[in-house]
């Protein structure tokens, strides 16, 4: 489960940290200028992470190509069940 957007003092490294965009960002060791970098960090445009490219292929042309693969790559080996 992810974490609050919220700073989290981790007391093994004494650091605070946020996650922001599924990583971990160190935030420092001092509370006040923890919280000062975390407001400075959402105040700045998020970007998008992990977004994947739309594209215009559709389902039918996924299909043959994944079909001729097959044949390909698969046609000489046993199907065992």
């Amino acid at each position: 489960m992810p974490r609050p957007r919220k700073p989290w003092y981790r007391k093994s490294k004494k650091r605070w940290f946020v996650e922001v965009n599924g990583k971990q960002v160190n935030l420092g060791p001092e509370r006040e200028e923890a919280f000062r970098q975390f407001h400075k960090l959402m105040s700045e445009p998020m970007q998008e992470v992990n977004t994947p490219a739309t594209s215009q292929i559709s389902l039918p042309e996924i299909a043959d190509s994944f079909l001729g693969w097959v044949q390909r790559h698969r046609a000489d080996e046993e199907v065992s069940h």
